[in-house]
């Protein structure tokens, strides 16, 4: 059972490295997408997706990997300062070094006009990350509810 779960865990790893391969062209968006990346079909996991542009959120929509369909995916338009702020947010958590990339459940994706990263962190790692950025967007409390609806169904996959 462990080596079919693993296997699922790489095939889908190569999937989403080969979707983002494709995707490396410039972009005049900058856009945020937290989202379940767990082998677990049921996940309750709505994923969330934050963009300075309601054309950037429509653009990067489709490429959410969350069972849209049975969960959706929370669209939040922010400014562009406070988007700014959240990708400081999850660089600096990236450069901490507070990662374990064995075990990862959730995908965070940045795209800017540099281009595009994904990193993945297992839940406990996320909900640092989570608690991080809800502390960053506090005066925004649409997407800080969303943040914190994600990571409260982290907890129990601590």
């Amino acid at each position: 059972m462990k080596f079919l779960s693993a296997a699922i865990v790489i095939a889908f790893l190569a999937v989403t490295a080969t979707g983002f391969a494709q995707s490396k062209e410039l972009t005049p968006y900058s856009i945020i997408a937290v989202e379940y990346a767990g082998v677990s079909q049921d996940s309750p996991f709505i994923s969330v997706l934050m963009s300075d542009s309601e054309a950037g959120a429509q653009w990067y929509r489709p490429m959410v990997r969350n069972h849209e369909l049975l969960f959706g995916v929370d669209v939040h338009v922010v400014n562009s300062s406070l988007l700014k702020n959240l990708i400081a947010s999850v660089d600096a958590f990236e450069n901490s070094g507070e990662r374990l990339r064995k075990g990862a459940i959730v995908r965070v994706s940045l795209v800017t006009s540099g281009g595009t990263d994904s990193f993945f962190y297992g839940a406990k790692e996320a909900v640092s990350l989570l608690e991080s950025m809800q502390k960053t967007c506090s005066e925004d409390k649409s997407l800080c509810g969303a943040l914190g609806r994600f990571e409260a169904g982290l907890w129990w996959l601590r």
